[in-house]
């Protein structure tokens, strides 16, 4: 059984922004409209995922890539800034609602990928989201990691339950990246 975390991480406080409490986030999520409009959150401490605050936030500002948010009970640069670079959370419950064939990558993060012609081929270390589509980095132990394209062709069925990607890789891309089971 693959646990889904009750919390998402949407950002990382950066620094203050002006002297009342307000911060920059830097965000984890393409979808900036619905993190604008975030109200209960908490901050994490990531060294310490036990140490956290559970905040009200409100919208000051916003740029390109960036929120500019104030949580109640902080007022000040200086108490603000006891907070960078902490993580704001959201519950699961409060988050984006998803489309059919969308998941967050903190769910794709430790599956177990199951290839139709090799069988498992490793566990997804990370989703690299920089590129057109979606691309799964997927590690073995004492191997290269393959990138795989996370597109309908080569994804089969995705299930989170059973923490499990079942996949059809492309012909002859696990070879590149395993020359020597060629």
């Amino acid at each position: 059984m693959h646990e889904l975390e009750p919390y998402l991480k949407v950002g990382k406080i950066r620094t203050a922004h002006g002297i009342h409490g307000a911060f920059k986030i830097e965000l984890f999520s393409d979808d900036v409209a619905r993190l604008a409009y975030l109200q209960n959150a908490r901050l994490v401490n990531p060294h310490n995922p036990q140490d956290f605050i559970e905040v009200k936030l409100s919208l000051q500002g916003r740029k390109p890539e960036t929120l500019i948010l104030s949580a109640l009970g902080i007022e000040t640069k200086e108490a603000i800034m006891a907070y960078q670079n902490w993580y704001v959370e959201v519950e699961r419950a409060n988050a984006k609602l998803l489309a059919p064939g969308e998941y967050f990558v903190c769910d794709l993060i430790n599956c177990c990928v199951v290839d139709k012609t090799h069988g498992e081929i490793g566990i997804v270390k990370d989703v690299l989201q920089n590129t057109s589509q979606d691309v799964l980095v997927i590690s073995q132990k004492g191997q290269p990691d393959i990138l795989l394209p996370k597109v309908d062709e080569f994804i089969l069925q995705i299930d989170l339950a059973a923490g499990k990607i079942y996949t059809n890789l492309p012909l002859g891309l696990f070879e590149l990246y395993r020359p020597e089971n060629s």
